[in-house]
């Protein structure tokens, strides 16, 4: 039996809710000729159970289950399914989220028609646990939107875009770059496409093309300050390896480290937690030392003034410097 063209990956911890449904996607689609292999990163439930009963289901032929006898976290999952790949080109979506029926087709055929473009990515509507729309697009009402193209830069710069959930790249590219890091639980896919983007062109494909479902058990939802600080290593980490490659003057380096660690000092101060505000607002200064708004507020964890920690207040300014 030939290989496929396309493997569909996608990881799940003791998720049962909305598995049927995406893997339901996942089947629907108008193109074919793909393998889907699903990793279950040692649940302690019914999960493992649970899709045992589901694959026997004949619709779900094209399924591998590839179970862990031990949780070993989100970015090993996803590597596990992904060295377990046959295909020329590897896709993967969260094992909550949704495709719509054409999205692997359209991209198969940007990578089929660009040998010059590594990763393909589509825009993305936003909904709830419930399947209800929360944003028709991903992009609509974010001013930093979507990249093409050689997009390190504006990845290291602006933070992560590209949308995980409806992906696809060449087989080839993951052999060069590696696996997704187990370092960082959740920001394993911006330091993962950041590594791509040092080695290929993006496309990107206008249209929404995937559901990206919210909900409280989302990891970006359950530990902010850890988002924030996982998004520093992952910059640092790339800008010291190819800052120099692109151009990336060092002021603009120092500039984003500064803002993130502003952005958490808010956060904290917010959470009425001002010990570890100053801190941060500290981090921010040493980043960048005339940075006044972090000055500003460093000294206002000890005044304590509450419509200083809005961060809307700055975020028209944040923007225009990071656009």
């Amino acid at each position: 039996m030939s290989a496929p063209t396309v493997s569909i990956t996608l990881a799940t911890y003791n998720r049962t809710e909305f598995l049927q449904e995406t893997l339901d996607s996942l089947v629907a689609q108008t193109y074919q000729d793909f393998e889907i292999i699903l990793v279950d990163d040692g649940s302690t439930d019914e999960t493992p159970q649970y899709i045992e009963q589901l694959l026997k289901k004949k619709k779900y032929a094209k399924v591998r289950f590839l179970p862990l006898s031990q949780n070993k976290g989100i970015a090993f999952a996803i590597s596990y399914a992904m060295q377990h790949a046959k295909g020329t080109y590897i896709s993967h979506i969260g094992s909550d989220d949704l495709w719509h029926e054409t999205a692997l087709e359209k991209m198969v055929q940007v990578l089929d028609s660009n040998p010059e473009v590594g990763v393909v990515y589509t825009d993305a509507a936003r909904i709830d646990k419930d399947g209800n729309i929360i944003s028709e697009s991903r992009f609509a009402e974010n001013p930093i939107g979507p990249q093409k193209g050689w997009i390190f830069k504006e990845l290291l710069l602006k933070g992560m875009f590209v949308s995980a959930i409806s992906v696809t790249f060449r087989r080839s590219l993951y052999d060069l770059v590696g696996d997704f890091d187990a370092n960082y639980s959740i920001s394993n896919d911006y330091d993962f496409f950041m590594r791509c983007a040092a080695h290929t062109q993006f496309a990107y494909i206008n249209e929404v093309l995937a559901s990206w479902r919210m909900h409280d058990k989302n990891l970006h939802n359950r530990d902010k300050t850890k988002a924030y600080l996982e998004r520093i290593a992952v910059i640092q980490k790339n800008y010291r390896i190819y800052g120099r490659k692109f151009l990336i003057p060092a002021w603009r380096y120092r500039t984003i480290i500064s803002s993130i660690y502003l952005q958490t000092g808010i956060f904290k101060a917010q959470a009425r937690e001002f010990r570890a505000s100053r801190i941060y607002l500290l981090k921010s200064l040493m980043a960048m030392p005339v940075n006044v708004l972090a000055a500003l507020l460093f000294v206002n964890t000890y005044l304590q003034v509450p419509w200083l920690w809005r961060f809307d207040i700055y975020k028209k300014a944040y923007l225009r410097i990071f656009k």
